[in-house]
């Protein structure tokens, strides 16, 4: 138990090798750290405004939306 036969393993991912690059994006939280609010499943750090506006990349089951500010503060800290 315990070994290498307890991975599953998706043979349908394509192997991106080290001579393609990959598709990233950075997000940086913007303004003071007062401001930052981390993502209470990745804590990825963001103002409250950007997880409202662009919602959480690396979460994307969380639905942030604009017009939903008390599930943003539901699903985000202020304390990381």
């Amino acid at each position: 138990m315990g070994g290498m036969d307890d991975f599953i393993v998706d043979d349908e991912v394509e192997d991106v090798g080290k001579d393609k690059p990959r598709d990233t994006k950075a997000y940086n939280a913007e303004g003071p750290a007062k401001n930052w609010r981390a993502c209470n499943k990745c804590r990825l750090l963001l103002t409250m405004e950007q997880f409202m506006r662009l919602g959480c990349p690396n979460c994307p089951d969380l639905l942030f939306t604009e017009e939903e500010a008390d599930y943003t503060k539901e699903k985000t800290t202020d304390e990381y």
